[in-house]
């Protein structure tokens, strides 16, 4: 998972990048956890979730509200680093490969001690 700010993050297989949002209840003692906001094909529409989510979530009233509160998520948009969508596979396919190799090891060491 690629944190993108402190509420936001995103994480891609080989068919979504898919958008989180961070909440840490009050319930849990602030245990963080990571909830889904939405599955997406392209960066572009990640952005475009993440928008549409901000805005919703922001309890906005006026035009003027609306239009600054756009203006700091695409000024944040801009911020990111330029990902492409192969990127995320890639560190995706990284890490599977990196968790295969660990299950494999521990296997083999559970063979051993029986």
């Amino acid at each position: 998972m690629i944190e993108l700010n402190s509420e936001w993050a995103i994480s891609a297989d080989e068919y979504n990048i898919t958008l989180f949002h961070k909440k840490v209840p009050r319930k849990t003692g602030g245990k963080v956890s990571w909830k889904k906001q939405g599955y997406y094909t392209t960066l572009h529409g990640v952005y475009k979730g993440l928008v549409a989510q901000e805005v919703r979530s922001s309890g906005l009233i006026t035009i003027q509200d609306l239009i600054s509160r756009l203006d700091k998520i695409h000024a944040f948009i801009e911020s990111l680093p330029n990902f492409s969508t192969q990127d995320f596979i890639k560190e995706r396919r990284t890490m599977s490969a990196e968790t295969k190799a660990k299950i494999k090891e521990a296997k083999r060491k559970a063979k051993l001690e029986v």
